[in-house]
């Protein structure tokens, strides 16, 4: 994503930037290190179940992961 492109995403779409494959916050990925199970795993299993996960974010305050299931 450019620059330019990061700079028109609105608060949520930022926030929802956790749940693409491969985002790491790494400075340098190695063989061993950087390379976790991501959240994208999160919301594809989420989503396979039917149920939703979401984050919201208040900076100076904190981040909440909030998860929907119903079987």
């Amino acid at each position: 994503m450019s620059e330019k492109d990061a700079r028109e995403l609105s608060h949520d779409e930022i926030l929802n930037l956790v749940f693409q494959p491969g985002l790491t916050t790494a400075e340098e990925v190695t063989e061993i290190s950087g390379r976790g199970v991501g959240m994208d795993i999160v919301k594809t299993t989420m989503d396979r179940l039917k149920g939703t996960v979401t984050v919201e974010s208040e900076p100076g305050r904190g981040t909440t992961f909030h998860n929907s299931w119903c079987p």
